[in-house]
């Protein structure tokens, strides 16, 4: 006889094989760790340097970040006088989040601080994905705390480029707020080549292109792009659906997006926003970042690349393959494919199906117990094996096939106590 759970234990060591194919067939995202930095790179080749010490910038952020191929898709850093616009040069590093009015300190134009505290989970490099978690300390200029942030980035090598995945979490022991202002949320300064003065292009998920008709407006995604040595590259911002409230873009030609859903007053979109975090809450905002590059003048498909970053983001933890890409996934049961995936492919997660059964959440998990998880997967305890009826017919009862047939399932990887017989009455044989 075979049951549901045997179908989905066999299942999963299906969707086991092929996700280690796949992502065995990726490139390595690794960290390189030095002093107050880690360096990013994909097979090799320079991605991005994520800086959490800096005596001039006094918050978290990217610089150099490259797409595939080594294209520089944000301004360098330090701006290079007569190359580079040399405007906020300390608060336009590469990528960042920061907020202009966080209970009334201006952590945007570095007159408070954001100190990094520990890493949660320590840079994690892996084929396809690298990832890892921070905790920060968010304080005014005078050191006073106004809430701590932990935060989850993952890097995923996917057909369209690489895609940064963001996801932070504000909260605090005491009440804390954030203000109404255009300098809010997540922010990127692209290139020199590629802002709208030297010739590249802004377009918005509604089909609006540039400054003028994006600024201000709300948005799913918008990209930054232009055309370097022959290949359409640049960098698109990807604002996650279940963010409390949609982003409005604060847009410029000279190369810098944010993607901002606390400015309404500032947008001209309503009244003065002010969202309040209460101890005991939090406020959570996730983003994706697609770093691209093509062969040629072509760009990505950004629809497809933003329906690729919501399936990434909502239903699995950092580094996981897409649906299409791994076999008989679509016959397993959803929830132990998320299982399986995120202890797969995420350095360190669990899942709790309690706390949202259609969405589930995902925490930080130590290593060695995900460790743990993929020998049970290759070598499961007899006590997890499969159970099984022993059907037996009345006139074929004989003492040495009962014996026999019971020495031959112990001898099988069965759980105990899960062998047994249908009670009441016996089927007779025909």
């Amino acid at each position: 006889m075979i049951v549901p759970g045997i179908l989905k234990a066999f299942a999963v060591m299906l969707i086991l094989v092929g996700s280690a194919y796949a992502a065995d067939s990726q490139p390595t995202v690794r960290f390189q760790e030095k002093p107050g930095k880690l360096t990013i790179t994909v097979a090799g080749r320079p991605v991005a340097t994520y800086v959490y010490v800096d005596d001039k910038i006094p918050r978290p952020y990217f610089a150099h970040v490259h797409g595939p191929g080594g294209v520089q898709l944000t301004r360098n850093f330090p701006p290079i006088e007569g190359q580079d616009r040399t405007d906020h040069a300390t608060m336009h590093p590469g990528i960042w989040m920061a907020f202009g009015d966080l209970d009334g300190t201006d952590i945007w134009r570095n007159k408070g601080r954001v100190v990094h505290e520990r890493f949660l989970d320590p840079p994690s490099d892996g084929p396809g994905r690298g990832v890892f978690a921070v905790r920060n300390r968010y304080e005014t200029a005078d050191g006073e705390l106004i809430c701590h942030e932990t935060c989850q980035r993952t890097f995923l090598v996917r057909p369209y480029g690489y895609l940064l995945l963001w996801d932070s979490t504000f909260s605090a022991d005491r009440e804390f707020y954030f203000g109404d202002q255009e300098e809010m949320g997540l922010g990127l300064r692209v290139t020199t080549p590629i802002s709208v003065q030297e010739g590249g292009t802004m377009l918005d998920s509604q089909g609006r292109r540039n400054g003028q008709e994006i600024w201000g407006n709300a948005a799913d995604w918008c990209d930054y792009s232009g055309t370097v040595d022959g290949r359409r590259a640049g960098l698109t911002v990807l604002c996650y659906p279940d963010n409390f409230r949609r982003c409005w873009m604060h847009a410029r030609d000279y190369g810098f997006i944010a993607a901002n859903p606390f400015g309404r007053k500032a947008f001209r979109k309503g009244e003065l926003s002010k969202v309040v975090v209460k101890p005991g809450e939090s406020l959570r905002l996730r983003y994706g970042i697609l770093l691209h590059a093509g062969e040629d003048d072509s760009g990505p498909d950004l629809k497809a690349a933003y329906a690729d970053y919501v399936q990434l983001a909502g239903l699995r933890a950092g580094g996981l393959q897409a649906a299409d890409d791994v076999p008989y996934l679509k016959y397993a049961d959803p929830e132990i494919v998320g299982v399986i995936q995120r202890a797969l492919h995420s350095s360190a997660c669990m899942v709790d199906f309690n706390k949202e059964p259609s969405l589930p959440a995902i925490y930080s998990y130590r290593a060695a117990d995900v460790e743990s998880l993929r020998r049970g997967f290759t070598a499961p305890p007899r006590e997890a094996g499969p159970w099984v009826y022993w059907m037996f017919f009345e006139n074929v009862m004989a003492k040495e096939e009962i014996t026999r047939e019971l020495e031959e399932m112990l001898a099988r990887p069965l759980a105990p106590g899960k062998r047994g017989w249908p009670k009441g009455k016996r089927r007779t044989q025909q």
